[in-house]
């Protein structure tokens, strides 16, 4: 088999600079932290209204590993709930 071309990792240092171009003040999340393509396909995914066992399917990975890129979603983006997340990434533009 080939080797899969890695893509660039989405860092949230850029989120941050765009939070702040925005006028949004930055409180919580680690802006240090990268976002990872795998964690960019389940937010598009979140934001499309897919329950946690829909992902999975459509990724075919197990429901836990969802539910725990779910959870390094939220701790990446400072926010404590599914709804957050997306709404954060929709006002950001990592989502459509």
């Amino acid at each position: 088999m080939g080797k899969r071309a890695k893509q660039a990792p989405i860092s949230c240092a850029g989120v941050l600079a765009t939070a702040c171009t925005q006028g949004r003040r930055w409180q919580h999340g680690k802006p240090d932290s990268v976002v990872g393509r795998r964690e960019v396909e389940i937010v598009k995914l979140l934001s499309q209204g897919l329950s946690n066992q829909a992902i999975a399917d459509h990724l075919i990975l197990s429901l836990g590993t969802v539910k725990w890129y779910s959870s390094q979603i939220y701790g990446k983006l400072g926010v404590r709930s599914r709804t957050q997340a997306v709404a954060l990434c929709r006002e950001l533009g990592l989502a459509a």
